[in-house]
């Protein structure tokens, strides 16, 4: 009887050990695929913008030259629709002038940050998200056109844009972040006051 249950656990913990690696290895192989999946892109450069090609849009990542002093914004590349200008993309240029098309739907982390010759911006309808410090430090942006549609204008987005006189906030934007507009003219010339400010 004892050798009946010993036989018996012997038998449990086989399949136990056989099992388990199988379960192990199988849920790893999901887990990487799924993550390289969702990261998968190819990276290219159109005139002189750096982007990275995902299966359905194109995010602008960067510039191969910081003395541009205008830029377009292609709205495809490949076919493809350039729905994104991503964190730091034009961080430190010395443009003075640069078109945003109409398929864009986000302006990433500090993507013209520190951009000080940048003097005027007009951000399309398209245009759901401007994030945090999307602009901060362009000392010499005078005027900033948010377009309707715009939902959302993060924290220190124009902060220390200390030249800035002129902005138009539509109706549709829902939110304004912390020090989104600190350190501007703009808001001096303000008669309200607030912590979104």
């Amino acid at each position: 009887m004892k050798f009946k249950k010993v036989l018996a656990v012997i038998s449990a913990l086989c399949m136990v050990c056989a099992v388990a690696p199988f379960s192990e290895n199988y849920a790893l192989e999901t887990a990487v695929s799924a993550s390289a999946e969702e990261s998968e892109y190819a990276e290219g450069t159109y005139e002189n913008l750096k982007y990275k090609k995902y299966a359905d849009y194109v995010e602008i990542s960067g510039v191969t030259d910081y003395d541009l002093i205008e830029v377009i914004i292609p709205a495809e590349i490949d076919g493809v629709p350039v729905t994104s200008i991503g964190e730091m993309a034009f961080e430190y240029c010395n443009m003075t002038s640069v078109i945003i098309p109409e398929s864009i739907t986000s302006i990433g982390e500090n993507a013209f940050s520190q951009c000080l010759d940048l003097t005027s911006i007009i951000i399309p309808s398209s245009v759901k998200d401007i994030e945090h410090a999307a602009f901060f430090g362009c000392s010499r942006l005078i005027s900033v056109k948010i377009s309707e549609g715009v939902k959302s204008i993060g924290n220190s987005a124009f902060c220390w844009c200390t030249s800035l006189a002129s902005v138009d906030i539509p109706t549709s934007v829902e939110n304004i972040g912390k020090w989104a507009f600190d350190d501007t003219e703009w808001l001096y010339s303000r008669t309200f006051h607030s912590e979104c400010f």
